[in-house]
């Protein structure tokens, strides 16, 4: 399903916000939020978004590392639509990632160009993409695949 087909215009979203947005945060706002939709319905967010989660630790720590970084793609369906935020700027990391993402039941991925955290940054990562527009493009497409 094409989700943003869907949506009521304006929408109403839960946006990533790291070491916040956990699993236990977004089921406290789905089940008590409540505002009034652009359809007359009253509910929750229209869309919710996991913390970020660095692909290239899903692809690449250790199994105890990967479990870790895995509590942050949890989700109940009271959640939906969850969209999964993941930062790369290795391009076979953001598709294996993608690609659990979607195993996983996700309704979208979104990637991270904005985050401006310098540990980020460093890594080619969030707002620094904006440097590389070649690496972007390649990371979108790469979570197309």
């Amino acid at each position: 399903m094409n989700f943003w087909k869907e949506l009521p215009k304006p929408f109403f979203v839960l946006a990533p916000m790291a070491d916040v947005t956990d699993a236990a945060f977004r089921r406290m706002i789905a089940k008590y939020s409540a505002h009034e939709r652009s359809d007359g319905t009253i509910g929750g967010p229209d869309v919710m978004w996991t913390e970020f989660v660095a692909a290239d630790g899903l692809m690449r720590a250790t199994p105890e590392g990967k479990e870790k970084l895995m509590a942050d793609l949890i989700y109940s369906e009271e959640e939906r639509p969850i969209v999964a935020q993941l930062f790369s700027s290795h391009e076979e990391y953001m598709e294996a990632a993608c690609a659990l993402c979607l195993e996983l039941g996700f309704d979208g991925v979104d990637i991270n160009m904005g985050c401006p955290d310098r540990s980020i940054e460093k890594q080619g990562c969030g707002s620094a993409m904006i440097k590389n527009p070649e690496n972007a493009k390649a990371n979108i497409r790469a979570a197309k695949r």
